[in-house]
């Protein structure tokens, strides 16, 4: 996989994009991000990998423990 923008800290790729917009306040942006990411981590292993690597698990546990809205809650399980 191709670098992205370099930042501080790093390469930005599309998956640490979309991995940090689980952040987001905003249910426009977290909705599409979490489903996106769901449906990459049942390809194949090297996929679901490469998506853990990025921090997926806090940022979704975090989201099923704190998000106020029920429907993204359902949506991190």
């Amino acid at each position: 996989m191709a670098a992205g923008r370099m930042t501080p800290t790093g390469p930005v790729d599309a998956l640490t994009v979309l991995v940090r917009a689980l952040d987001s306040k905003d249910k426009q942006v977290l909705t599409p991000a979490l489903r996106t990411l769901g449906n990459m981590v049942t390809g194949d292993d090297k996929v679901t990998q490469r998506v853990l690597d990025r921090g997926l698990l806090p940022a979704v546990t975090k989201l099923a423990i704190n998000s106020p809205a029920r429907g993204i809650r359902k949506e991190t399980m």
